[in-house]
């Protein structure tokens, strides 16, 4: 999503390229064009990379000025920011809400991009809303590291990516929770997980622990004679709930 006001700023002044940059991606070159309007702002990381920008841009998606470093900076504008390159350059992704599951990035450049948008004000909540790139990207991780991409959206309160993280974890052992992820996450989504745990747990001992229905007497059925199946029945039903974990598969039940 852009902002229409940002096709009528003028283009801005050439750049000084400083030996020693690099730009990481097209994406955000001297020439990334938003609306008619090209950059107006160079921002360098702190592995020297550098990325070009629009103050108007940055300035809208900012509560606090992007962390004080846009206020009173004649153009063309650059500034130094101590994130990674990697971190920069998926909270630049998020920010002008641009695709960015290509990009491959990491959870932990992931958690360092949100870490930086609260840095400089920018509500990363409100750039997780689902089908939003920054929710896809995260949830890309779940099929593959799906505790890890949970305890991110805890730590994060971001409440929507953790309930779509959680699907992959029917069949995750909670035991396996180390205490740095369970800090990670927080009391609150922890809590969550065991709850989700167990309330799948108890919806399939109600179902498996229910006996069936039995018919009506017949001629031909004998009184009694149900009694074995009935007790071979509760002895498999009680192994099923004793040995299932809840992911387990409708397959193997």
């Amino acid at each position: 999503m852009v902002l229409y006001w940002l096709a009528q700023s003028s283009p801005s002044a050439p750049f000084n390229i400083t030996p020693g940059w690099s730009t990481a991606s097209p994406a955000f070159g001297p020439t990334f064009e938003v609306s008619g309007s090209i950059p107006d702002l160079s921002i360098v990381t702190g592995d020297r990379i550098c990325y070009y920008a629009h103050t108007r841009f940055l300035l809208h998606s900012s509560s606090n000025g992007f962390g004080g470093l846009l206020t009173s900076i004649p153009p063309p504008r650059t500034i130094d920011v101590p994130e990674a390159g990697a971190a920069l350059h998926v909270a630049l992704h998020a920010i002008y809400r641009m695709p960015c599951t290509h990009l491959g990035a990491s959870l932990e450049s992931t958690e360092g991009a949100v870490d930086a948008l609260f840095k400089y004000g920018v509500d990363a909540g409100a750039l997780a809303t689902p089908h939003s790139p920054l929710f896809q990207l995260v949830l890309a991780h779940a099929p593959a590291a799906p505790i890890e991409a949970y305890a991110f959206a805890g730590h994060f309160g971001m409440d929507a990516l953790a309930v779509a993280v959680s699907a992959h974890l029917l069949a995750f052992d909670t035991s396996r929770i180390t205490d740095a992820l369970a800090r990670q996450m927080g009391s609150l989504y922890f809590k969550r997980l065991l709850d989700f745990h167990q309330a799948r747990l108890a919806a399939l001992k109600e179902i498996v622990l229910s006996p069936p229905k039995t018919h009506d007497r017949r001629a031909a059925c004998k009184g009694g004679k149900d009694g074995p199946l009935a007790k071979a029945g509760a002895f498999a039903a009680a192994g099923i709930v004793w040995e299932a974990a809840p992911g387990e598969s409708y397959c193997i039940l």
